[in-house]
């Protein structure tokens, strides 16, 4: 694996640093399916030629809109959004004619090099985050080499506009059944190689680092909710194929405050429920998200007085498209 200084992009990291146990959100996802270029076997959402998309529209913005101030950043991800381009960038457009004045960061695999540096060139508030796996050849095929010449040449004359994802792997949906083909040991690794980056860009400090080593790397990261093409509002971004009630918030007509409200809710449930479950099993929140919720209240059930199991097992089906 890469050391820190040989990773070719430097590592992402939040436009606002923030508390992620507050309600107001600095930041938000817009998922348009699992459409992907690319079938790698660690994708929490099954990317794949075939998966599912839906085009944003402007009910999805107007839902994305409310939830996230001007000044936030909205995050567009899949699959592969690049696919589709000119909806991100008629998305965009939208955003910023109705007052959005903060950041714009797609989550891309990078193949598609011409199409990404488009949108990089039609908003200069907008940011891409190229998939660390790919990008370096790590459990995936590498990017082309045609197309990594054309990103790192943007980058050399566009500092700060091209990132690299986190090295780690989560044990969600398909990357558990990756966990378990390539082995703890390599997950591991792979975690420590994002802490070392961390470290390194002066992102994490050496007691933070220290505690996530003691936990075995077993917290849910707490990433920020979903907007999605097919009119979902979701509590999680990688457990956004996921249909059980756990995670969801609402559909488009859901007022903004009851969606807020219900993802603190959600938040209170992760720290009270799901990672006492986690530390119980010994095992990662992700996986308890994959296989175990089914034993487990809904957000909804804990914290409206009712100790509810709800109609699942963990054989059940949890995605969809």
């Amino acid at each position: 694996m890469p050391t820190p200084d040989q990773w070719l992009f430097p590592l992402f990291t939040d436009h606002q640093q923030y508390d992620r146990s507050v309600e107001r959100l600095s930041d938000l996802h817009i998922y348009t399916g699992s459409r992907c270029n690319r079938q790698c076997d660690f994708c929490i959402v099954s990317g794949r030629p075939d998966g599912w998309y839906e085009p944003i529209t402007e009910k999805v913005l107007e839902a994305a809109l409310a939830l996230v101030p001007p000044d936030g950043t909205i995050k567009f991800y899949g699959g592969e959004p690049a696919i589709d381009a000119d909806n991100v960038l008629w998305a965009m457009a939208w955003l910023r004619g109705s007052g959005f004045a903060g950041w714009f960061t797609i989550f891309t695999n990078g193949v598609l090099a011409d199409r990404i540096i488009h949108l990089l060139e039609a908003d200069e508030r907008t940011d891409v985050v190229l998939n660390y796996s790919i990008l370096h050849g790590e459990d995936a095929e590498p990017i082309p080499l045609d197309a990594l010449a054309k990103l790192q040449a943007f980058a050399a004359g566009h500092p700060g506009r091209i990132y690299s994802s986190h090295a780690g792997v989560f044990p969600f949906g398909k990357g558990n059944d990756f966990v378990e083909a390539v082995g703890q040991l390599h997950i591991i690794e792979r975690m420590h190689t994002s802490i070392e980056k961390k470290l390194a860009a002066g992102q994490l400090d050496e007691a933070a680092a220290a505690k996530a080593e003691e936990r075995g790397f077993r917290a849910c990261p707490r990433c920020r909710p979903v907007v999605t093409s097919d009119g979902r509002h979701h509590a999680c971004p990688f457990a956004v194929e996921s249909r059980m009630p756990h995670f969801q918030l609402g559909d488009l007509g859901t007022p903004p405050e009851a969606v807020l409200a219900r993802y603190q809710q959600f938040l209170d449930w992760i720290n009270d429920v799901l990672e006492p479950e986690a530390e119980r099993l010994g095992a990662h929140p992700c996986l308890v998200c994959t296989h175990g919720l089914g034993s487990l209240p809904t957000y909804a059930g804990k914290f409206h007085g009712e100790r509810k199991v709800d109609n699942y097992s963990a054989s059940s089906p949890q995605s969809g498209g």
